[in-house]
């Protein structure tokens, strides 16, 4: 089991709290932390030091795939031995 740190920051302090790394468990943790449930408009990721250049014109489907690569969740594929930020 991993855990990381949220850093959220929605009024200039990052959350804190340990989450699992996972896109469940990242979507989970904002639905009943930051009241965020994603929607087809646009959004801002609110992570702490994203300097990501779709920071404010992502799609609330993703933000939670996108949050992953923040965290640095990775999966080790077992045919090739590469780790990626996705399952699929």
């Amino acid at each position: 089991l991993y855990v990381y740190e949220c850093q959220w920051d929605k009024n200039h302090s990052p959350c804190g709290m340990h989450i699992e790394g996972d896109q469940a468990s990242v979507t989970d943790h904002l639905a009943r932390f930051h009241g965020f449930t994603g929607g087809e408009g646009d959004t801002t990721c609110l992570w702490d030091g994203c300097t990501s250049k779709k920071r404010t014109a992502m799609k609330g489907t993703s933000i939670a795939r996108h949050l992953v690569t923040h965290i640095g969740y990775k999966i080790k594929c077992t045919a090739c031995n590469v780790d990626y930020a996705r399952e699929d």
